[in-house]
């Protein structure tokens, strides 16, 4: 059980790494869109671009923060049921995991499609 609250912190701290990545691409795309000195339009795609990666990563820090805090809720209450002999797997933490993925993951691809 342990194993599995390490793995779960292990998660969080992966996707709070990747929303500080993704915070530091926007300083990367700043200095491309000041060394080539691009174009109206293309500046306009570099600056959605940057919006999107600056949310993004903000909501990654977030939600890998809210990975965290869960996991030590769970790993709580499992160590509760087990104590009782009641242990059943709870999936809630499985399930927010997967659909903040899913909804970040859609909302990088269309930004990533628009901007083409």
């Amino acid at each position: 059980m342990d194993r599995n609250f390490l793995s779960w912190v292990k998660t969080g701290i992966s996707i709070i790494v990747f929303g500080i990545i993704s915070e530091k691409f926007v300083i990367f795309v700043e200095g491309l869109d000041a060394f080539f000195s691009l174009t109206q339009k293309k500046s306009l795609s570099f600056a959605r671009i940057l919006i999107t990666s600056s949310v993004t990563g903000s909501i990654m820090l977030v939600v890998g923060t809210a990975i965290i805090f869960l996991a030590g809720i769970r790993y709580k209450n499992v160590n509760k049921m087990i104590k009782q002999g009641q242990y059943t797997i709870p999936n809630y933490l499985t399930c927010f995991t997967a659909m903040a993925v899913l909804i970040i993951s859609t909302v990088l691809i269309y930004n990533l499609y628009k901007s083409l």
